[in-house]
């Protein structure tokens, strides 16, 4: 199974028939394909990409690249302990 075009899919509520005709592929290729019983050639890849938005790496890589999305997430995350770090800081050095 192609488990990120799978993943991909269902974030977005589509059902395969739509993703086929999305990138212009039969209904039942697109199923051999996502369930890993055949291969996408580039050119489909790269459409699946960008109707996902992502990089072909992010759908056929070996799973150590992050979503955009997720990279975003952790970004903010690491901004707001950076700011509760800050206002720790200056509440310590207030009470010097």
């Amino acid at each position: 199974m192609n488990a990120q075009v799978y993943i991909k899919r269902k974030e977005r509520n589509l059902r395969q028939s739509d993703v086929a005709k999305a990138i212009s592929m039969h209904e039942q290729s697109y199923y051999l394909k996502e369930t890993g019983q055949r291969d996408f050639t580039i050119p489909e890849g790269k459409r699946l990409a960008k109707l996902y938005e992502c990089t072909l790496d992010e759908l056929f890589g070996d799973g150590e690249y992050e979503s955009k999305e997720q990279t975003k997430k952790d970004t903010e995350m690491l901004n707001q302990i950076a700011n509760h770090l800050e206002k720790i800081a200056d509440l310590l050095k207030s009470k010097e």
